[in-house]
């Protein structure tokens, strides 16, 4: 279904207004003078849950579906992003809302993830400028040399033709500044996806740290971790750690899957002895180090 831009705006006005409208509730609720009574109603009826789910997650759903074939959804989709950011780092940073700290950590994690997911659609639609590359560089400075005798060439031909005895008006003819194509080359600039990916992960390990052991938290790192060469056994550490193993079991599988120890030497096979004790002694001496 295609909404207008108008359409778009009101469904943003009143998903900002709701949020709003439950910030202010908890505020209330949580005031030093309200009984005590009054105070547990933001656990006992879910508002951090329900925050999330019905003023930002819903429409940021939606708005990531209709991205993929509406510009203007993707640009609603940013917008919103940034507001619903700015939101939650507002809510993390008020005193009277602390106790809530684990939820916002999570909410900022997953914005961040979200704008990963934007900076993928901008880079498959060709949305975004050309990459500082060394082909670009090299292009861009073989356009500029074509240029330079393009306007050479058209000098010389007014010159040529000009009959006024009058001299002509001095142009200045000195090259534009420029930091150099060398050191354009030398540039490593970092992909926005990366760079929100890193974002998340600071944000979750921020959870993570407030309330140890949350599964969630440990889930969403190791899906970011998977995407990421040279991290599949962090992933699967974050995994395992979502269902909370007990860490010898957790160390064996670690070392188990890890391609730097091979576990099972053809020889033990031959010898009739079964490999597991040296998986034993490694993950014993993992624990201890």
């Amino acid at each position: 279904m295609l909404v207008s831009a108008f359409g778009f705006y009101v469904i943003d006005s009143r998903v900002c207004r709701l949020a709003e409208m439950m910030h202010n509730l908890m505020e209330i609720s949580l005031a030093p003078s309200v009984p005590a009574s009054l105070r547990v109603i933001p656990t006992k009826y879910n508002i951090i849950i329900r925050l999330w789910s019905h003023a930002f997650h819903k429409l940021l759903e939606a708005l990531r579906r209709a991205s993929f074939s509406s510009p203007l959804a993707l640009e609603h989709l940013q917008d919103f992003i940034y507001y619903a950011y700015t939101f939650y780092t507002g809510l993390l940073e008020e005193p009277s809302l602390r106790s809530f700290r684990s939820g916002w950590l999570e909410a900022l994690g997953d914005l961040a993830r979200y704008r990963m997911a934007v900076a993928a659609m901008v880079t498959n639609n060709q949305l975004k400028g050309s990459a500082l590359t060394t082909d670009a560089v090299s292009k861009a400075a073989a356009a500029s040399k074509d240029d330079e005798l393009i306007s050479a060439k058209s000098k010389s031909q007014m010159s040529v033709k000009s009959s006024s005895d009058r001299p002509a008006a001095r142009i200045d003819e000195s090259p534009s500044p420029s930091v150099g194509i060398v050191a354009a080359r030398m540039m490593d600039v970092e992909p926005e996806k990366q760079r929100w990916r890193s974002i998340a992960k600071e944000w979750y390990a921020q959870g993570l740290a407030d309330t140890p052991g949350t599964g969630k938290l440990h889930h969403h790192l190791g899906l970011l971790s998977r995407e990421v060469d040279d991290e599949e056994l962090r992933a699967v550490y974050h995994f395992v750690k979502r269902f909370d193993f007990p860490p010898l079991l957790l160390a064996v599988l670690l070392i188990s899957l890890s391609p730097q120890h091979d576990c099972t030497p053809p020889i033990f096979y031959l010898s009739g002895v079964h490999p597991s004790h040296l998986v034993v002694k490694r993950a014993i001496t993992a624990l201890a180090a």
